[in-house]
């Protein structure tokens, strides 16, 4: 099956954020405890600048500044640590995926099946790719 989806928009970052601003601010969320990746910085930043103009947010605001304004404008997951070797459960789940049912369905419908395991494997890998893409992180 061929799969025709949106294309990845462009990333433009605003105006206002520089990258140190965003090392800033990943700084701050690490030292918090909590996991921040950079387009998720970049995010928060837009939308605390579009509710508040930036005015809290501009350097020298203090540590508490910043860390309200991320846990006001974003939301906290609580995640068990993936395990070792993978940035993420999506990632180990991608990668440790269940491909027998292939095989099982050719031996309980005596057919061949319609897609291996790797090539089963392998599309998911493209489609993951392609959702990583499409949210500025692939």
């Amino acid at each position: 099956m061929r799969r025709l989806i949106p294309k990845p928009l462009p990333l433009s970052p605003l105006p206002d954020t520089a990258p140190a601003d965003l090392d800033y601010i990943i700084r701050i969320a690490t030292a918090a405890g909590y996991a921040l990746t950079r387009l998720d910085a970049e995010t928060i930043w837009g939308r605390h600048c579009a509710d508040t103009l930036c005015i809290t947010w501009i350097r020298p605001a203090t540590d508490t500044e910043v860390m309200t304004a991320l846990e006001q404008q974003g939301q906290v997951l609580e995640l068990p640590d993936p395990p070792e070797g993978y940035a993420s459960w999506l990632d180990y789940a991608v990668a440790t995926m269940d491909t027998r049912s292939v095989d099982i369905a050719r031996v309980l419908d005596d057919v061949a099946p319609a897609v291996t395991r790797e090539q089963m494997r392998e599309a998911v890998q493209l489609e993951y790719q392609s959702l990583l893409k499409r949210a500025g992180q692939g």
